[in-house]
């Protein structure tokens, strides 16, 4: 894959009659050579890095122009453990990417009245897990068959209910990787949700830490002056979520959100519908520590009122990218943010959106950088007992690859 300059002249100085042989015996190639290999894989071995560049490696483009979606879905959910995928995050691994991404049981498990028994029986959650997949080229994905590997309860805070997959990193400083999820709590926890984190050196078989890393009364203290709840309501409808984390330079940064939900839903603007209750948000803060688990340092330079990004930025010749969910003159799609500093301010790209879509809802785009192409996974839109298949899009890469390819969003 090269820069689409780089495409054009190439394009020049072959006849266009030749181009299209070449072309289809390339893709047939590429597919055939990605479907015979992808059956050796046994053991799922991931490995660090892929996400930091060479400054002469250009950041993600601009122009919307530059980026076309694959058409067709790339993860669907006759082909997963799962009814909805929703990507975490990216990562190297022989001769190809990783995807580490949550989704819920599929309809057809839980419509089976033995099945919710089934799993606490077993240890198991009923709720979203972690599971894998892979790729060798960007656009043939093969879901691990060991999946979900990130779906046990193995704690007294947590309980049965879910183990959600938030986002995961390498860890360099321990060498092994370490992936962060929200469960519910236990009689023994204060609040309804909180963080926890599981240790793995091949990103299969992980332990759990002993406790939560996060709960809402760590939140809660950390920011008294926007917590408009008592300590009751706090314990016992509270929420912390992690957004995402990332280590850099030595250390491990964390974006957190804090809900409180109660009652029925209000009229008041302040108020937002969460599943017929009433959700007030403390929004986000960024805390630091040496450690992947903690203690935590908030990170008093990130203003109250400063928007962090909404989904894990990437490094890259010095400047921090992340892309968001958003509507320009009634069109869903994805905008392009950039900064020199990880916490902003953010610039945002004037030619927004860089991508379009049906609908942004639980759409949960991330950006990735993978051997010189920058892309974007993102899950196509719908209602919440609607599946989520998972889709891909690329920049720099040349239309007449999808010619002959039909895309209904």
């Amino acid at each position: 894959m090269v820069p689409s300059g780089q495409m054009k002249s190439t394009f020049k100085m072959i006849p266009l009659k030749f181009y299209y042989l070449i072309l289809g015996a390339c893709m047939l190639f590429i597919v055939a050579n990605c479907n015979d290999k992808a059956t050796e894989i046994s053991a799922f071995t991931g490995l660090p890095g892929g996400h930091e560049g060479p400054p002469a490696t250009a950041g993600p483009p601009m122009d919307p122009g530059s980026w076309h979606k694959v058409p067709h879905d790339v993860l669907h959910e006759e082909n997963i453990y799962g009814h909805r995928v929703n990507a975490r995050t990216t990562f190297k691994m022989p001769g190809g990417m990783g995807l580490l991404y949550s989704s819920h049981p599929r309809e057809h498990k839980r419509e089976d009245p033995n099945w919710i028994r089934k799993q606490l029986n077993q240890g198991l959650v009923t709720g979203p897990m972690g599971s894998l997949a892979y790729t060798r080229d960007l656009f043939n994905w093969t879901d691990y068959p060991g999946n979900p590997v990130l779906n046990e309860t193995q704690r007294p805070w947590q309980t049965s209910d879910r183990i959600h997959t938030r986002d995961m990193l390498y860890d360099p400083e321990n060498n092994r990787w370490a992936a962060y999820f929200g469960n519910m709590c236990g009689d023994n926890m204060p609040g309804v949700r909180s963080v926890g984190v599981a240790y793995s050196k091949d990103l299969v078989n992980w332990e759990y830490a002993d406790g939560p890393i996060l709960n809402i009364e760590d939140f809660a203290s950390m920011i008294p002056e926007r917590i408009e709840a008592t300590e009751a309501e706090l314990y016992e409808h509270g929420r912390v979520y992690l957004r995402w984390v990332i280590y850099h330079n030595g250390r491990y940064y964390f974006v957190i959100s804090g809900t409180l939900a109660v009652g029925p839903t209000p009229t008041a603007d302040e108020h937002t519908e969460a599943g017929g209750i009433r959700a007030i948000s403390s929004g986000s803060i960024a805390l630091v520590s040496d450690s992947p688990e903690g203690p935590f340092e908030l990170l008093s330079e990130v203003k109250e009122d400063q928007i962090l990004p909404g989904s894990k930025p990437v490094y890259w010749n010095g400047k921090w990218y992340s892309v968001f969910s958003g509507t320009w003159n009634n069109q869903p799609g994805f905008g392009l943010d950039w900064s020199d500093d990880l916490f902003g301010t953010y610039t945002r790209n004037p030619d927004n959106p860089i991508i379009t879509v049906q609908t942004t809802q639980r759409s949960n785009p991330i950006l990735f950088h993978h051997e010189g192409v920058w892309g974007v996974l993102f899950s196509r839109g719908g209602e919440w007992s609607d599946p989520l298949p998972l889709r891909i899009a690329i920049a720099n890469i040349h239309p007449s690859l999808f010619i002959n390819n039909q895309y209904d969003e």
